[in-house]
């Protein structure tokens, strides 16, 4: 999978991206709904905007004021800090002043239901092994070799997108490789596996997050909080994180579906759009399945 990535041409790389982007955009939706499921795009925003139209109105503005600023050419950083920053400040203060108690803000769907307490080391004593089905962990050839093909092939077109998106050249294989040795050794001891994001990447690219030491920094604070305990969502506003996702996914839609129009011809666009339209309709997997198929497929005649 990952030698056939570097056949793909850039419309299957760009409608791939495309398609992330329309994944993250729908999912900032998710965020402010009440049940935190997800919400159809774009069927169901009336019915959201009819139950939080406020928190709806602040992650649309937020999402907005980052695209305006890179419009007037501001710096990545600024871009990056400012509305988070105003946004926060701005709700806090606003919490202050009208005297809200928290439990009526998450009532109203301002802020994440309340985490519960629970100290770090219960991610390894609170284990019910009684309830895995240890069948399940042989594994089946077909769906095997099937599903390890898609998730490799996945994989290899997020690593082709980091490099579409920031200019970087990566080697596929080794990326490959240590992400399935780290993610091996994560999911033995119960963590959570991870993997890599074009989004996040261009999104840290463009903050100025360029070098290794952003990275121990970002490891380090994420180890501090979760052996502290400390519940960071219940204090930030859900309208906030739906912004940044709002946001990230607005920017890789028009860097791929918009700006990318100049870089390929009709067919190429066709192409794109065909991705992106079955992602938002079915999901990702058919975009990668068409974006495959047009890959491999014979080539346009004269």
């Amino acid at each position: 999978a990952t030698v056939a990535v570097s056949y793909l041409p850039y419309p299957v790389v760009a409608g791939f991206l495309g398609s992330i982007g329309f994944a993250i955009f729908a999912g900032s939706f998710a965020v402010l709904s009440a049940s935190g499921e997800k919400v159809p795009v774009p069927a169901g925003l009336p019915k959201l905007a009819s139950e939080v139209p406020w928190q709806l109105f602040c992650a649309v503005a937020m999402a907005m004021s980052s695209l305006m600023l890179k419009a007037q050419r501001c710096s990545a950083r600024v871009i990056a800090v400012a509305p988070m920053t105003v946004s926060l400040v701005g709700f806090w203060l606003w919490v202050l002043v009208s005297r809200s108690d928290i439990e009526s803000l998450r009532q109203a769907g301002w802020l994440f239901p309340a985490s519960a307490d629970q100290p770090f080391w219960e991610l390894w004593t609170a284990q019910q092994p009684s309830a895995v089905d240890w069948m399940l962990l042989i594994p089946h050839p077909s769906t095997f070799l099937g599903l390890g093909m898609v998730l490799v092939l996945s994989l290899a077109l997020r690593i082709a997108g980091i490099e579409g998106s920031t200019g970087m050249v990566l080697d596929v294989d080794e990326e490959v490789k240590w992400t399935g040795i780290s993610n091996m050794f994560v999911g033995l001891s119960g963590c959570v596996i991870g993997s890599h994001s074009p989004g996040l990447t261009t999104f840290n690219q463009q903050a100025g997050s360029k070098c290794v030491r952003a990275a121990l920094v970002t490891a380090a604070l994420q180890l501090g909080l979760w052996l502290s305990g400390v519940p960071a969502m219940d204090f930030f506003p859900r309208f906030l994180l739906a912004g940044i996702l709002m946001n990230l996914g607005l920017v890789m839609l028009l860097e791929w579906m918009w700006i990318a129009r100049h870089k390929v011809g009709k067919l190429g666009l066709l192409v794109i759009y065909a991705q992106v339209t079955s992602s938002a309709l079915f999901g990702l997997l058919p975009s990668v399945l068409i974006g495959v198929a047009v890959a491999f497929g014979p080539p346009p005649g004269p």
